[in-house]
Formats: structure tokens, C-alpha cells, sequence
């Protein structure tokens, strides 16, 4: 099936921008949990925008169980996903279980991703100080100057 209608893959932004962000959403939501934070990025930006299959508005037919039991076939869908980005310099954006995803499942303490940061060049640990699990909705600007110190 075309992964574009399976997982109802849009386009925003800037398409002759030589960066791309890619947003992810978490189990339960779909793409729109992004809309208060990608204005910020259109105009630098190619920005792709995607709903992890059974969410949001992907291609329901499309969903199987066996696939999903594990996040192994949201991974999968993932490495399909992040084609789109033609070769571009790319930031992954996960949200909750799509962070987990990006991370091959693995949530680290904050000591680990203190360890990480200081040995991985180029990576940066921000943390949000926002109640709730959707910073991106109750705190969009902390999270745009987050994101806009990083890419």
C-alpha cells in the first residue's frame, strides 16, 4: 500500500528548503497535536507531517495486529516514512511512543541521556518544563524555542 495514504502523510512548510523536520505523535493522537509548533518552522523548513497506522487519519484497512503488537512495525513504517525527506538534512521529532520509536524503543533515566548528550556529538537534552504529557499544546512557545535552538 502507498505509505502516503496509509498513514495520511502531509507537506508544509518550505519544498525548496534544504532542511527537513519530521513529526511524530504518540499513541492516541494524530498529526494535528503539532499544529500550535509547526508555523513556526514553515518558512526554513520542509515539514512532514504523518499519523502512525490504527491513529489519527491513516488508512484504518491498513492496520494489523501482528504487525503492531510490537513498536518493531511502527519502525518499520518509520524507515518508509523518513524517505520522504529526499536526501535532506533531517530532524525526527517524537512525540511519547514515537520518540521511542526514533530511540529503538529504549527510555533512558535522565542520567542516560546526561551520558548521552555529553558523548554524542551534537545532540542536545532539553528539558520543557510544561505540565502533562503534551508540551507541544500547553506549552507551544517553550517548546518552538526549544526546537529552534537545536535544528
Amino acid at each position: 500500500m502507498d505509505l502516503s495514504k496509509k498513514h495520511n502523510i502531509h507537506f508544509a512548510g518550505n519544498p525548496q528548503a534544504g532542511k527537513t523536520l519530521v513529526f511524530g505523535h504518540g499513541f492516541g493522537i494524530d498529526q494535528q497535536s503539532f499544529s500550535q509548533i509547526v508555523p513556526a518552522f514553515e518558512q526554513d523548513y520542509r515539514i512532514v507531517l504523518y499519523d502512525n497506522a490504527g491513529g489519527g487519519k491513516s488508512d484504518l484497512s491498513s492496520y494489523n495486529y501482528e504487525r503492531y503488537e510490537t513498536l518493531e512495525g511502527y519502525v518499520t513504517d518509520l524507515t518508509g516514512i523518513m524517505a520522504f525527506t529526499r536526501g535532506t538534512h533531517t530532524t525526527f521529532i517524537g512525540h511519547s511512543v514515537s520518540g521511542m520509536m526514533a530511540a529503538n524503543d529504549i527510555v533512558v533515566p535522565p542520567v542516560v541521556s546526561e551520558y548521552m548528550e555529553r558523548h554524542i556529538p551534537g545532540s542536545k537534552r532539553i528539558k520543557i518544563n510544561a505540565q502533562g504529557h503534551f508540551p507541544q499544546i500547553s506549552a507551544p512557545d517553550e517548546v518552538i524555542a526549544a526546537l529552534q535552538s537545536f535544528v
